[in-house]
């Protein structure tokens, strides 16, 4: 199986701190082989942390390429995180150091 690569991610909802979502989407996975794996979560969790960490958990199902039929978890330590955006309700960006793993069938 391919290691290695680069994401991209999309998502419709309300992203917040307060209900953690609703928020679903899908992860489009290009691996170093260039191959591509794609993967449903049908739910984001925003958990605030202390010292300022801001964590994003989700599973998901992976619907197309490599790993197709098993699960994705994605564990995501927010950087910059802006909270009073998070509070209101309209984050629209995030990133930071992400730690990714698929099981197959």
């Amino acid at each position: 199986m391919p290691r290695g690569g680069q994401f991209h991610a999309s998502s419709e909802g309300d992203i917040n701190c307060l209900t953690g979502g609703p928020s679903e989407g899908v992860f489009a996975f290009t691996w170093n082989t260039g191959q591509v794996t794609q993967a449903r979560y049908p739910e984001l969790t925003i958990s605030l942390r202390p010292a300022g960490v801001t964590a994003i958990a989700l599973t998901g199902e992976v619907i197309s390429g490599p790993y197709q039929g098993g699960t994705m978890l994605l564990q995501i330590a927010v950087l910059d995180f802006d909270l009073l955006a998070c509070l209101r309700g309209d984050v629209d960006a995030l990133g930071g150091a992400i730690v990714t793993t698929f099981t197959d069938l």
